[in-house]
């Protein structure tokens, strides 16, 4: 019986053990980040937590960071923004060093969200950008640009919120 494993070691060098399992494909090689697909030949276990439990001893618990299957998987979901299509909106999408924010996954679950409110907490927004002005929430009790603090929060003209810094 031959598996597939993901496994990830720590070190530039493949233990000898890992050798005598079967045979290691690099994933991304150029990353440094010691990511394999371990091909395993002549297994004798024929669950698969059975076969990743063995990586959890000696002597491979010392040098293999993780060892998970090789799961078939599908695509997910995008948006239609072409700056996530093409990847430049970087914090979104597949970073290898892990900095994004995995937004696929949610788009898996749910694309729509009508009823959920959103704080931003940043130093601004752009409250007409394409991606936000369909989408931002409005104090309903807030006449925008009357001067006036219509809905007696203590904050005029507070119609997408309160910018803390400003005022």
């Amino acid at each position: 019986m031959a598996s597939h494993i993901l496994i990830g070691i720590n070190g530039d060098v493949i233990p000898a053990e890992l050798e005598e399992l079967g045979s290691l494909t690099a994933l991304y090689p150029q990353s440094g980040l010691g990511h394999y697909i371990l091909t395993i030949r002549n297994w004798h276990i024929d669950s698969v937590p059975e076969m990743l439990a063995v990586f959890t001893e000696e002597p491979y618990v010392s040098y293999v960071r993780f060892a998970e299957p090789d799961w078939v998987v599908t695509a997910n979901l995008l948006p239609n923004d072409p700056n996530v299509q093409n990847g430049t909106q970087w914090a979104v999408r597949n970073q290898p060093s892990g900095a994004d924010i995995n937004a696929e996954a949610g788009w898996d679950i749910r694309t729509r969200a009508e009823d959920v409110v959103v704080a931003i907490i940043d130093s601004g927004i752009n409250e007409v950008h394409e991606d936000l002005v369909d989408n931002l929430w409005t104090n309903p009790n807030e006449i925008a640009g009357n001067g006036l603090d219509d809905d007696n929060n203590g904050v005029v003209d507070d119609v997408f919120g309160f910018n803390a810094i400003t005022g």
